[in-house]
């Protein structure tokens, strides 16, 4: 981890960090698209925006982007234990 900042820096540490979140959260997101302005939601852990490969990280409902919050923990959890940084 970085000293100052308290951040995780490598790979692993990351992937410890979002692990270990105690909570999902979702923020509410506006983007311009085409010149259109585009509302949405999106997943958060430790304050930070995720998402899961090939998935978008906006969505349309604050329930399907706390669901992809979730889910993003949830494979960093498998891929932490398949790792063996966390114990099953």
């Amino acid at each position: 981890m970085a000293a100052k900042t308290g951040k995780p820096e490598t790979y692993e540490e990351k992937l410890l960090w979002y692990a270990t979140a105690p909570r999902a959260a979702v923020k509410p997101l506006c983007t311009i698209e085409k010149r259109n302005l585009v509302e949405g939601f999106g997943g958060t852990l430790r304050g930070n925006l995720v998402s899961l490969k090939g998935e978008h990280y906006r969505k349309p409902t604050r329930d399907e982007a706390l669901d992809l919050a979730r889910r993003f923990r949830q494979s960093c959890i498998d891929e932490a234990i398949t790792k063996g940084l966390l114990k099953a």
